[in-house]
């Protein structure tokens, strides 16, 4: 049976009916909790039994706090949360904290909470069910993790937020079957200066880093700025390049 990826959420901001990253890996793992989660029934949040998170900003974990209240007492074990040690840090201390929300690491027990964090390591290959991921660090203001999901058969490589980084191209060059590669561009040229400032890709830059990738890829373009999509798609495929491009659609599955 193929494993598949699920598209909830992929824009960079909220529209309606838009929404931000989410990524569904069969049944029971996440990339991050956007608002993209917020697409999914009860009985299909009961299911998740992993959060991989990308990074700490609020379009990539705002529905966590509420997928654990909505179905914490419905399970028999904590939903586990990883990523990198200033990903947890940062939700201890500035979420889960008793002011902005419950603490459920500790709620509505210590020794059995809602959820149980975990620190993961970059470039620590992470089995869970029929798939690994493997976190490794990319180029944005807080630190931020890319995720290589892969089956037995291939591997799907999703760079969440960032600029131009070396990190992304080597594990892109260096991946055997590669089936798809999934980047952050989020704004149109004309608006550069914040990209850079933010550290997210804009259609020049991402043009720039595409000559160091060594074989032709599928390239999905992901976490546009709403009202940024086609501006974005138009000046990528306006330029020379050899690789596969195409945006990445809410809603959309691949299998892998």
């Amino acid at each position: 049976m193929n494993n598949i990826i699920e598209i909830l959420g992929c824009s960079g901001s909220i529209d309606k009916d838009v929404h931000t990253t989410c990524i569904r890996v069969n049944e029971s793992t996440l990339i991050d909790a956007g608002t993209g989660l917020l697409s999914l029934t009860l009985n299909e949040l009961e299911k998740i039994d992993y959060v991989f998170l990308t990074h700490s900003h609020i379009d990539h974990i705002l529905a966590l706090p509420l997928m654990a209240d909505s179905i914490g007492s419905r399970r028999e074990k904590s939903i586990e949360v990883l990523g990198c040690s200033e990903t947890i840090a940062t939700l201890k201390k500035h979420i889960f904290n008793g002011l902005i929300w419950p603490d459920f690491s500790i709620l509505p027990s210590k020794k059995n909470p809602y959820l149980t964090f975990k620190e993961i390591m970059s470039n620590s290959k992470q089995t869970r069910t029929d798939v690994s991921l493997t976190p490794f660090y990319v180029n944005h203001t807080v630190k931020c993790f890319g995720y290589k999901i892969s089956s037995n058969n291939c591997s799907i490589i999703f760079s969440a937020d960032t600029g131009p980084s070396e990190n992304l191209i080597d594990m892109i060059n260096k991946t055997k079957n590669l089936k798809a590669v999934i980047i952050d561009v989020s704004f149109a040229d004309e608006k550069s200066s914040i990209a850079k400032a933010a550290k997210h890709f804009h259609p020049a830059n991402f043009l720039a880093e595409l000559k160091k990738i060594k074989n032709e890829q599928k390239i999905y373009i992901t976490h546009a700025k709403p009202g940024n999509e086609n501006m974005i798609l138009e000046e990528i495929n306006a330029n020379q390049h050899t690789h596969k491009i195409a945006s990445l659609s809410q809603g959309q599955i691949i299998s892998f």
